[in-house]
């Protein structure tokens, strides 16, 4: 699995970016500068308002593609690592994997007595293999027990 930490190649690019833009941006500055010392502001062939209005689209544009180009691998990333934690429930057996889902649709909490599709015996049984793996926490709660996930396996599947 990737971090989601910028790489070196990412680092280029965004400083190539940023610095094409800042050339730009400067040498038209001094372009512009230059033509209003000399007093040909007027005989310009490119009017300084549409170039004050290019160059901020410009900026907008070079901004948009880069926030595109990071924000496309985050949720890329972000996509891969929910479908790798999803694989992982395979390592579980059938009983289990039924209550790991169930808690995970409530968000890492959920009392025993509210797990469907098994019987009482059986979710019993699964609870206790995954207490025994360190995968849940159950905590007595009057006749029922609250199932907690492991913090650690919940942050797997949290968006």
């Amino acid at each position: 699995m990737k971090s989601m930490t910028l790489t070196t190649k990412d680092l280029m690019l965004l400083f190539t970016i940023l610095s094409g833009f800042i050339f730009a941006v400067s040498f038209s500055s001094y372009y512009i500068n230059n033509l209003i010392h000399e007093g040909k502001v007027c005989s310009c062939f490119i009017p300084v308002p549409l170039l004050i209005m290019t160059m901020s689209s410009l900026g907008f544009f070079v901004g948009g593609i880069a926030s595109y180009y990071f924000l496309r691998r985050i949720i890329g990333e972000r996509k891969e690592t929910k479908i790798n934690a999803e694989k992982s429930l395979n390592f579980l057996e059938g009983d289990e994997k039924i209550i790991i889902k169930q808690i995970i649709q409530k968000q890492g909490e959920i009392m025993q007595s509210s797990i469907t599709g098994l019987t009482r015996v059986r979710t019993t049984r699964a609870i206790k293999k995954l207490e025994s793996k360190q995968i849940i926490i159950r905590e007595k709660k009057g006749m029922t027990n609250k199932i907690i996930l492991d913090k650690q396996i919940m942050s797997l599947f949290k968006n």
